[in-house]
């Protein structure tokens, strides 16, 4: 059972912001496929966790990622609904609850407190999923004004590896610095699918492991 398909993407962007991450699909339709270009796929191959869109304004952030994944998504899942598995890849997690479930559809409480400029957040959210394939993410309730976001599974050609795809959107109730959130949505997200990709054991090989788990949270 997946125990908490959202914990993670918020936690690692911790404090970013958003109503809808944009090219976000009709809730709660999959989130849309994005293959990479030639280049890109070399650069994935390498082991880059690939940050393809920024946006910050008005306390609002968002970030899209996308990272090669050489583990089954069966256990890429079940690492993500590892409520206790969050805090060793999601940046700032200090609770996590998760307060109903069902096959495809869940609702968690989190708590999060990232470094000395961000105040503490308490919210809940919904998780809508397709087991092994999709994650959908949206706000309940909280000291998060908006929150949006998605994860997706998608083999990569040849089965040699899992293509992971991650957008999120949100924002505080109370006003940000820009150059925080910029931060946040520039280096945290980032961060968070690497050592995401660490601890499922998904590292390509020996260097970016060592440096994936470089990424996580002390």
């Amino acid at each position: 059972m997946f125990k908490q398909s959202a914990s993670r993407l918020l936690c690692c962007l911790l404090a970013l912001a958003g109503s809808g991450a944009a090219g976000a699909a009709p809730w709660p339709a999959a989130p849309p496929l994005l293959l990479p270009d030639a280049e890109s796929t070399m650069q994935l191959r390498a082991g880059e966790v690939l940050v393809l869109s920024t946006a910050v304004g008005e306390s609002t952030g968002s970030a899209r990622v996308q990272a090669l994944f050489k583990v089954a998504a069966p256990a890429l899942w079940s690492v993500l609904g590892d409520c206790q598995a969050n805090f060793d890849f999601v940046h700032g997690l200090r609770e996590c609850e998760v307060l109903t479930e069902s096959e495809n559809r869940a609702t968690t409480r989190q708590r999060v407190k990232r470094g000395l400029f961000w105040r503490s957040l308490d919210y809940s959210f919904e998780t809508v999923r397709e087991p092994h394939a999709w994650i959908r993410i949206r706000l309940l309730e909280g000291d998060l004004k908006e929150l949006e976001g998605s994860w997706r599974f998608d083999p990569f050609p040849n089965g040699e590896a899992l293509l992971v795809t991650h957008e999120i959107r949100l924002r505080p109730r109370l006003p940000a610095p820009a150059w925080l959130v910029e931060r946040t949505v520039r280096r945290d997200v980032a961060d968070m699918v690497a050592c995401l990709r660490w601890h499922s054991g998904g590292s390509p090989d020996s260097e970016v492991a060592r440096q994936d788990r470089q990424r996580c949270p002390d």
